[in-house]
C-alpha cells in the first residue's frame, strides 16, 4: 500500500462510534497523515454544510465528497469540483409521494437544509433529499416506486435496518435520494481526475451499502467490523469495529508500517 496517495473515509459508523463521537486519537492520526502529504478525503452521505462543519471541527481541510457523491468540494482552494442536482419535475414527484404518505422530506443544497412543507418551498439546485418515516413497510416499497415512476433518481443510502433484516428496527427510517448517476464511487472518480491519481493510488474505508461503489474505484478497500454483509463481501479486508476505535488502529498501523516522510 506504499503507492496510496489518497484515503477516502466515510463518517457515520466509520469515523464515529455509535454515539456519533470522533475520538481524539483518530483526529491525531488523520492530522499526522496530512503532515505526511496524504490526501484525507471525507466521503459521506451527509450534506455539504454538515460535512464542511465536521472537517473544520476535526481540523482536516481537504477535498470533501458529500451528498453520496453529488457534491465534491475543495475546501483548501474554496473550489466546487462537482455539483449534481435533481430536476425540478422529479422533486415534485417525490414531494407528491411524501405528501400522500405522510413522509417528511428535507432538501439539501450548498447553502441550506430545509424541510419541504409545500411544493412552493422546493429550492433551486437541490443536490439530494432525505425522506423519513416511522412506517417500515411504506419505506420498504419506495425504491420500486422510483424505478417505475421516477427513473431519473435513485436511493443512494438508507437506514441499515431497511436493507438488512439482521439490524433491529428503528423508530425512524430514512432514504437519501439523488440523481440516478450519483454515487460515492463516481465522486471519487472526479477527485482522482482532479488530483491526477488513479485507482491504484486510492484506499477507502466504509461501513454501509452506500460505500460499495467506493470499492470499485479504490485498489485498497476496507470495511469496518460493524459493516453490512454486502460491503464486507465487496472489500479487500475487514478491520475493527467503530466502537473499538477500529479506524484509528488501522490507520495507525498504516502510518507506522507503510508511510514514510516525503
Amino acid at each position: 500500500m506504499k503507492d496510496v496517495k489518497a484515503i477516502f473515509l466515510d463518517i457515520d459508523g466509520t469515523m464515529t462510534d455509535k454515539n456519533g463521537f470522533i475520538s481524539s486519537s483518530l483526529i491525531n492520526v488523520l492530522k499526522e497523515l496530512k503532515k505526511r502529504k496524504m490526501r484525507v478525503i471525507i466521503t459521506t452521505g451527509r450534506n455539504f454544510l454538515y460535512t464542511k462543519d465536521i472537517s473544520k471541527k476535526i481540523g482536516i481541510k481537504d477535498i470533501i465528497i458529500c451528498n453520496n457523491g453529488a457534491v465534491v468540494y475543495d475546501l483548501e482552494k474554496n473550489k466546487l469540483i462537482l455539483n449534481k442536482t435533481l430536476r425540478k419535475q422529479d422533486l415534485l414527484k417525490i414531494y407528491k409521494y411524501c405528501s400522500e404518505h405522510n413522509c417528511k422530506l428535507v432538501a439539501h443544497t450548498l447553502t441550506s437544509n430545509m424541510e419541504i412543507i409545500n411544493k412552493e418551498d422546493i429550492p433551486l439546485k437541490v443536490n439530494s433529499v432525505t425522506i423519513t418515516s416511522n412506517n417500515y413497510e411504506r419505506m420498504q416499497i419506495i425504491e420500486s416506486l422510483f424505478l417505475d415512476k421516477i427513473p431519473n433518481v435513485k436511493i443512494v443510502n438508507s437506514s441499515k435496518s431497511l436493507v438488512n433484516k439482521k439490524y433491529n428496527k428503528d423508530e425512524l427510517y430514512f432514504h437519501d435520494v439523488a440523481s440516478f448517476y450519483v454515487s460515492k464511487g463516481n465522486g471519487i472518480l472526479e477527485v482522482q481526475d482532479y488530483l491526477g491519481i488513479t485507482k491504484n493510488n486510492s484506499l477507502c474505508v466504509g461501513d454501509s451499502n452506500n460505500d460499495i461503489s467506493m470499492t470499485y474505484v479504490c485498489e485498497y478497500s476496507y470495511a469496518m467490523g460493524n459493516s453490512t454483509k454486502d460491503l464486507k463481501d465487496s472489500v479487500t479486508g475487514v478491520i475493527g469495529t467503530n466502537d473499538k476505535n477500529g479506524l484509528y488502529l488501522f490507520l495507525k498501523d498504516y502510518l507506522d508500517n507503510y508511510l514514510t516522510y516525503n
